[in-house]
């Protein structure tokens, strides 16, 4: 199944991921970069340069820790 997107679809994944670091959108970001149009390329990879810091698995994984210990009342 071919996936379609267009430019707003990306600018909103990359508004999500600059906002709230879901990395979902940071991958459709990713995944637009091999688009077979080179308009929706090209924009993939300018809002990813723009303001979209690549995940890092250490930051992500200790806001999950956070979110983690929050739930449980900060209980260990």
């Amino acid at each position: 199944m071919k996936v379609q997107r267009d430019s707003l679809y990306l600018f909103l994944c990359h508004v999500e991921w600059r906002n709230t670091r879901n990395l979902d959108a940071y991958k459709d970001l990713v995944a637009a970069l091999d688009d077979p149009d080179p308009n929706i390329r090209q924009l993939a990879e300018s809002l990813l340069r723009r303001s979209s810091p690549r995940p890092n698995p250490k930051t992500h994984q200790s806001a999950h820790e956070k979110t983690m210990a929050a739930t449980v009342g900060g209980h260990r």
